[in-house]
């Protein structure tokens, strides 16, 4: 028999929001999201909004997790803080 699974969905942004910009997009996008219907969902947000992030979705079960930086201010970029 096969084990039931948990869809997760999980989205970032690389580094195009400030810290305001993060904590004022996370407070928007709880409310549109499906929360407690069998999805996880994750937020895979730089080191710079790392912190706001969390602070923003505290309580909610989107989980946050950390993701690289690049120096480049735009592109998929990835690197080390």
């Amino acid at each position: 028999m096969r084990e039931a699974r948990t869809p997760y969905v999980a989205g970032n942004w690389k580094m195009y929001k400030s810290v305001a910009e993060t904590e004022e997009y996370v407070g928007r996008l709880l409310g549109r999201l499906p929360l407690g219907n069998s999805i996880e969902v994750g937020l895979c947000v730089p080191f710079t909004a790392l912190a706001a992030a969390i602070a923003a979705s505290d309580g909610s079960a989107v989980r946050v997790v950390a993701q690289n930086m690049h120096q480049e201010n735009e592109g998929a970029y990835t690197g080390e803080v």
